[in-house]
């Protein structure tokens, strides 16, 4: 078994467009499809989470306005989605590549 590359992302985290925009832009190009398509904003939400230690799914959304919780947790599950489309291309891959294996055999 070796090790497939194309499942490894790099992601921009807690990204202000305002300020990041173009470092974002250059890193993108310098690492092209090694990095995700989304960056992950950097929201009051996300803000917060990481002052108190919390993950962002355990944090009380009872302590946001409904909008500032909506856009923290819009931001990461962007983000999973992306990452979790990766994962099961690379699952389907590995396994079609085993059953093709198991028919050569």
């Amino acid at each position: 078994m070796r090790f497939e590359w194309d499942a490894v992302r790099a992601l921009v985290t807690r990204f202000d467009a305002g300020q990041q925009t173009d470092l974002a832009n250059v890193i993108q190009a310098y690492f092209g499809d090694f990095m995700t398509t989304y960056r992950q904003e950097m929201t009051a939400l996300v803000g917060q989470a990481g002052e108190q230690v919390s993950g962002i799914y355990e944090i009380d959304y009872r302590d946001f306005n409904r909008d500032t919780y909506v856009r923290g947790r819009e931001t990461f599950d962007r983000t999973w989605a992306e990452v979790k489309e990766v994962i099961l291309g690379t699952w389907w891959r590995d396994a079609r590549m085993a059953g093709a294996d198991r028919e050569e055999v």
